[in-house]
């Protein structure tokens, strides 16, 4: 219970009141965004 509740419950200062889930749900959505951006401005070459 105290693992499930520091990560999904507890707002944490050190990352900017967000629980640690938040966090990592951000973070997993941003990164996402990047790698497709990245994935449409590769031009590929092929045979």
């Amino acid at each position: 219970m105290f693992v499930k509740a520091y990560n999904e419950t507890i707002e944490h200062g050190g990352i900017n009141g967000l629980t640690p889930s938040e966090m990592f749900l951000q973070r997993l959505i941003t990164s996402t965004i990047r790698t497709k951006a990245k994935q449409q401005s590769v031009t590929h070459v092929g045979n």
